[in-house]
């Protein structure tokens, strides 16, 4: 035999653990008695052994991180928001009115009302409802308009004629975003 075969004494000592597999674990009655009795170790032990036989990682790693589900929202936020604005564009709002509705601007209760009246008048307007299921998109782009307007957060306001506090403040936080009118 040559020196090359004989192991050192650090080789032995630094030697990593011997790698259990499944089936030595099962075959061990001391590892069988552990697991019998609910042992998570034992357990843990078994599946690091599985995932070792199988050519896996010792432990479970993610498929996904954080940042990746986060960047994906982000992404479908962003690609909802788009075609939620493409869809308002096809029915003729303009881009102010997409932009205020999308970002949630405030009305009057005065206006709210309004355009609670005007869903009224259409609801009982025969002929409208008959353009409407026949699929006019003149009628189909009014129905919306005024269903746009009622979904609106309202501003239960005083009457002298002011700017509400909660619109003056979207107003102000939007300005330099707000498209032109």
């Amino acid at each position: 035999m040559t020196d090359a075969a004989i192991p050192s004494a650090s080789d032995v000592l630094n030697a990593p653990p011997p790698v259990a597999t499944p089936e030595s674990l099962t075959a061990d009655p001391a590892f069988m008695a552990r697991a019998k009795e609910g042992d998570v170790k034992a357990f843990d032990e078994y599946n690091r052994a599985w995932r070792i036989s199988r050519g896996m990682s010792p432990e479970p790693v993610s498929t996904v991180n954080e940042i990746d589900v986060l960047t994906q929202m982000g992404d479908r936020a962003i690609a909802e928001f788009e075609s939620r604005a493409e869809s308002l564009r096809a029915d003729g709002l303009s881009e102010l009115a997409i932009y205020e509705y999308l970002n949630g601007r405030p009305v009057p209760l005065a206006e709210h009302q309004e355009a609670q009246r005007q869903l009224a008048r259409l609801k009982s307007d025969k002929a409208f409802l008959q353009r409407l299921n026949d699929g006019n998109p003149d009628a189909r782009r009014e129905w919306r308009r005024v269903h746009l307007n009622i979904s609106m957060p309202v501003v239960h306001n005083s009457t002298d004629g002011k700017l509400q506090p909660e619109i003056a403040a979207w107003e102000a936080a939007h300005k330099s975003r707000k498209p032109a009118a």
